[in-house]
């Protein structure tokens, strides 16, 4: 008896490491149209992000919160030099979903900021990431394979 529990056991933990195995990053190699869209409109809005926190210092001389950033006057002025098609699926209403699926974490201590955007319907957490230096990055965990690929020019 105690021998089968065992074995259910055991097949129960290779099933389930199978399964997230199994389980596929949304950004890779074999992205869906649709998830390319998804990344380029989050990828806008990180630039949009940081396009505002500069305008917004130039105005005020210091970085602000999202909930700031987005209620602020930089932000209508930055929307204004935007097509309206890059921000029209943009929520700028200064929570933390800024773009469908993409959570947006921002700090600042007036002087610097930094801001995360990942992908949370993503199994891998694809993100973007940028400072007040202006350069966007993109990751993933450790644990998953990279998706250099997706950004190699064409």
């Amino acid at each position: 008896m105690k021998l089968n529990r065992i074995l259910c056991l055991a097949v129960a933990i290779i099933v389930s490491g199978g399964f997230a195995q199994a389980q596929q990053c949304l950004h890779d190699e074999n992205e869906t149209v649709a998830e390319k869209e998804r990344r380029a409109l989050a990828l806008g809005a990180a630039r949009f992000i940081n396009t505002a926190q500069v305008h917004h210092y130039r105005l005020n001389g210091k970085y602000a919160a999202w909930k700031d950033l987005a209620t602020s006057s930089a932000v209508e002025d930055v929307r204004g030099w935007y097509k309206p098609q890059a921000i029209k699926s943009m929520d700028l209403s200064g929570g933390t979903e800024i773009v469908p699926g993409f959570d947006l974490r921002l700090t600042t201590n007036g002087e610097a900021y930094s801001f995360l955007l990942r992908d949370n319907s993503d199994h891998c957490k694809f993100s973007f990431y940028s400072d007040q230096v202006g350069v966007i990055y993109y990751g993933q965990p450790i644990d998953f394979p990279p998706s250099a690929a997706l950004f190699k020019p064409e």
